[in-house]
Parts: structure tokens; sequence; C-alpha cells
């Protein structure tokens, strides 16, 4: 309302539709990624190390929103996006760390 009051948005306030749409799209894609990697994650070497690849992507995706965002009006936007990309890195360094310590542990068996 304080944006739309202060002149940011055109009178009728659809502009703001199009990035949202790109939003909701990324984020339906990205779930779509995101399972399918954490499916494959505890597989074959090469299969694991392709959903790593694909983890940190989707992250990146969703950390790069900060630039898209970064105007004094719409930083919270861009803060909740990458707020996003946090907990899917925060996944993947415990799943790496998952796999090193099962690899110590039947190395030393």
């Amino acid at each position: 309302m304080r944006n739309q009051s202060n002149g940011v948005y055109p009178a009728d306030g659809d502009s703001i539709g199009i990035p949202l749409m790109g939003i909701m799209f990324y984020g339906i894609l990205s779930l779509a990624f995101l399972l399918f990697a954490m499916g494959l994650v505890r597989r074959g070497v090469v299969v694991r190390w392709l959903s790593y690849v694909l983890l940190v992507l989707i992250a990146l995706g969703y950390l790069v929103q900060i630039a898209d965002w970064a105007d004094a009006l719409h930083y919270p936007i861009g803060l909740a996006q990458a707020g996003l990309g946090i907990p899917i890195l925060g996944y993947l360094y415990l799943e790496i760390r998952r796999h090193r310590i099962k690899t110590r542990s039947t190395q030393n068996v």
C-alpha cells in the first residue's frame, strides 16, 4: 500500500505481478529439482556429485534474488528469497558431512 501511494507502481499495480509470478515459477521449479536432488544424494559417487551440484545451483538461484530485488523499496523480497537458499546450503553441508563420517567409519572397520 505504501509503495502504491508513493507512486512506485503504476495506477493499476499490474507491473509487480510479473516478477512475483517469476518468483512463483522459480519456487515450483526449484522444489521439483530439490526433491529430485535430495532423492539422489545418497546414491553412487557420480550421481551424488551431480545432486550436490544441482543443490548448489538451486541455492544460488535463491541467493541471486538479493541482486534482483536490490532497491530500497523491495529489499525485503530479496532477503526473503535469499533466506530460502541458506537452508539448502545447510542441508548440503550436513549431507557432505554425513557422507564423510560414513566413509571414515567404514575405513576403520
